[in-house]
């Protein structure tokens, strides 16, 4: 068996731990810097713009109704982003108001009895934002998504669950893209 003209083997245990952790700290050094001028940012660090400090969702839907599911997963992406999401429209900077919101799902493709073999989901919102006053701090948008998914006639239990995972997907792709739009708010 040959052996690498360097291995790890070759150098006392106490040597090669200072080693190795010099070299990762030294990766990491060089590699931050990169990252940091090309604008790369942790998942779920947005710098929010001020005015979106304390913020009201507001959805179609009447404040009676349970939450949305798209509502929910915006409230925490907020929250995880150092937001206070209220309840009350009058306490709260700014709204994010989801005008519209709608879900589809259609066949790509069916099988040779009929049963449909693999379908496209579509989320479509339309959302805008507000100050407290009514100033625009965004134009009404529109934001599509939409993802392919194929059944296995073998497994129809999977079904429901796999068109679940799917939706929720969706609306984590559609916050995290509402979360970047308002990101620019205040960019020049």
């Amino acid at each position: 068996m040959l052996k690498p003209w360097l291995s790890a083997a070759s150098f006392p245990v106490t040597v090669r731990a200072g080693a190795w952790r010099a070299a990762l700290v030294g990766l990491v050094a060089f590699v931050m810097p990169i990252l940091g001028g090309c604008g790369f940012h942790l998942r779920g660090q947005a710098q929010l713009p001020p005015e979106m400090a304390v913020t009201y969702i507001q959805t179609e839907g009447s404040p009676s109704e349970p939450p949305s599911a798209l509502k929910l997963t915006l409230q925490r992406a907020l929250e995880a982003n150092g937001v206070t999401v209220t309840q009350d429209p009058g306490q709260a900077q700014a709204r994010l108001i989801i005008l519209h919101e709608k879900s589809r799902r259609r066949t790509l493709a069916a099988g040779a009895g009929g049963d449909s073999r693999e379908y496209t989901f579509t989320y479509t919102v339309d959302y805008t934002a507000t100050k407290a006053d009514g100033t625009p701090l965004i134009p009404k948008e529109t934001i599509v998504r939409a993802r392919d998914l194929l059944y296995s006639e073998s497994d129809v239990l999977g079904r429901d669950a796999g068109e679940e995972i799917v939706l929720r997907d969706l609306r984590s792709d559609i916050a995290r893209s509402i979360l970047l739009r308002l990101q620019l708010i205040n960019q020049p």
